[in-house]
């Protein structure tokens, strides 16, 4: 899941990365809706931007213990 291990969740509309890996501050920004500067946030980017697309939205969770992207909204397709 991490270039350096770990475990990688994947539960419903969450996924989990353990141990919880350092975010890019560009990347967390693209995450929360920013603009994406730079290529590695691209992603992140787009990930938010269909969020809103489909009338949800995307939560990060960050802890000691792990890093969790979740989808809250309407239903994604399966």
């Amino acid at each position: 899941a991490a270039r350096r291990g770990g475990t990688l969740t994947v539960d419903g509309d969450s996924v989990s990365f353990a141990p919880a890996p350092t975010l890019d501050p560009d990347v967390a920004a693209a995450l929360a809706g920013g603009p994406v500067t730079i290529a590695r946030a691209s992603l992140a980017g787009i990930l938010h931007a269909d969020a809103v697309r489909r009338g949800g939205t995307l939560i990060v969770e960050r802890d000691e213990a792990a890093l969790r992207l979740a989808y809250h909204g309407s239903a994604l397709p399966r």
